[in-house]
């Protein structure tokens, strides 16, 4: 009967298990969910209502307005955006720029995650 060299297969045992795991974590870079984690936060929807920060009244209710000092609500304005989420729709209340010609009915495209980033218009 053959002798069988007992550190080779221990070693292709290694290399075999060293390469698995390396292709582990190569898949998880590639995958789609490590791709769309930052376009998860963004969102596409339409201008549904321009409001003057003076005439908000529920300025706690709105996780992006609330986030701001008192003065600079009064002297913003801000777009009420309405984007899908699932199967009904979700309002996110977003700060316009000063310099923003935004009218109700433009596609924008908005950042959950960061109340700080701006509006952006869509192009189409």
């Amino acid at each position: 009967m053959a002798r069988i060299n007992a550190s080779f297969y221990h070693n292709s045992a290694v290399w075999f298990v060293f390469a698995l795991s390396g292709a582990g974590v190569a898949g998880c870079a590639n995958s789609p969910t490590a791709q769309n984690t930052e376009a998860q936060h963004r969102k596409t929807g339409w201008v549904h209502n321009i409001v003057e920060g003076k005439d908000i009244t529920d300025i706690h209710d709105r996780e992006c307005v609330a986030a701001l000092p008192p003065e600079e609500i009064k002297r913003s304005r801000f777009a009420v955006v309405r984007y899908s989420r699932g199967r009904g729709y979700q309002n996110r209340t977003a700060q316009i720029p000063d310099s923003s010609d935004l009218k109700i009915g433009d596609l924008v495209r908005i950042n959950l995650s960061d109340c700080g980033q701006a509006i952006v218009r869509e192009l189409h």
